[in-house]
């Protein structure tokens, strides 16, 4: 259940202002449907390829090595946050706003957060069933961000960004028994 909910908020909090909730938004604009599918698609593999990859490196690492694996993807995912891609969605083809949807889900920082926790808690069915929901979730509130609420977003990114640097901070430090 730890990891369900580590990986859900994780995945919720970092995914509602990323690049798969604006390639989700862009296409939603024509086909809500279709969107809503593409985006719990691949949220579902996503979710699935990562968490059997972390079980897959459970088995290879030890508890001191999971601990630095975890703050590892807290620091990227973290420092990622002070940083927005500034690549723009426009209203292309539905099929190529479809790729690129699935080209970000795969190559989002949730993939490594998934991977992480799972590995750290070593239930790969709850993690992955927490990222993917918690994917889908933060897109879904991403679009309905207004635009003109971009100020208050960076805030919270920041702050999120800070309290994941902070907490991989401790981790490793207790990982590396430096404290």
């Amino acid at each position: 259940m730890d990891a369900l909910l580590l990986s859900l908020i994780l995945c919720l909090s970092i995914e509602a202002d990323g690049a798969l909730a604006r390639h989700y938004a862009s296409l939603s604009r024509s086909r809500a449907g279709i969107a809503l599918i593409a985006l719990t698609g691949t949220a579902i593999a996503v979710s699935a390829i990562a968490s059997l990859g972390g079980a897959w490196l459970r088995l290879m690492l030890t508890p001191e090595a999971r601990g630095v694996f975890l703050a590892i993807a807290l620091v990227l995912t973290g420092g990622g946050l002070f940083f927005r891609s500034p690549q723009s969605v426009k209203n292309g083809s539905s099929l190529m706003v479809l790729a690129k949807m699935i080209g970000a889900g795969a190559g989002s920082n949730a993939a490594l957060l998934i991977a992480a926790t799972t590995c750290w808690f070593a239930d790969p069915w709850m993690a992955g069933i927490g990222g993917a929901i918690g994917c889908v979730a933060g897109c879904v509130v991403g679009r309905e961000i207004a635009p003109g609420h971009e100020k208050p977003m960076r805030l919270l990114r920041y702050a999120l960004g800070s309290v994941l640097l902070l907490t991989a901070f401790l981790l490793a430090m207790n990982a590396l028994r430096l404290m």
